[in-house]
């Protein structure tokens, strides 16, 4: 079974991966507008799981988990509106910020959360993250609130509207 930290790390090396073929890939502008559908819904996935089941065990776990969390989930805030105001291929600032974001994650939280917490719950939230990708929304909502409930919601309105505009959300799309 795959714990959180391994959920969240593959998250990181696919939308790492996806970055770097934006930066220097193929020029053409049907596959490079493809590509950043799919690095949006990627981000928004991985911002979900981690606001969802991250954040909530660094409040329960470390002794400044609140302050951890809380600047975690600006940068995710931040992020979010950088994407909704997205309105070509230029994700540069977007980039810039989430591998800012990854690093400190996988430098210092990451070790931290997997020191102070049991395997098994690890492993059951890591099982709860990837359940909550499947129906997290594959779009910005900066003024949604990150609840389950809104998540879930946002997630099937999105799906729906991926659906009719046949908008990649996944790399297997691409």
């Amino acid at each position: 079974m795959t714990d959180l930290i391994e959920v969240l790390v593959t998250d990181h090396r696919r939308i790492e991966s996806l970055f770097t073929e934006l930066e220097t890939g193929d020029s053409d502008p049907a596959h490079r507008r493809d590509l950043v559908d799919v690095i949006v819904a990627e981000v928004v996935r991985h911002a979900v799981a981690e606001e969802l089941y991250l954040y909530p065990a660094v409040r329960d776990l470390l002794p400044d988990g609140d302050a951890l969390a809380d600047r975690g989930l600006r940068q995710h805030a931040d992020v979010e509106r950088a994407l909704d105001a997205v309105q070509d291929t230029d994700l540069t600032a977007v980039i810039v910020a989430v591998r800012a974001h990854v690093d400190e994650q996988e430098r210092d939280l990451f070790p931290r959360v997997r020191h102070a917490c049991p395997p098994d719950r690890l492993a059951d939230l890591g099982s709860r993250a990837e359940a909550a990708k499947r129906i997290a929304p594959t779009r910005p909502h900066p003024h949604v609130p990150g609840t389950r409930l809104g998540a879930a919601g946002s997630g099937l309105v999105d799906r729906v509207r991926d659906a009719l505009a046949n908008r990649p959300t996944k790399v297997s799309d691409l």
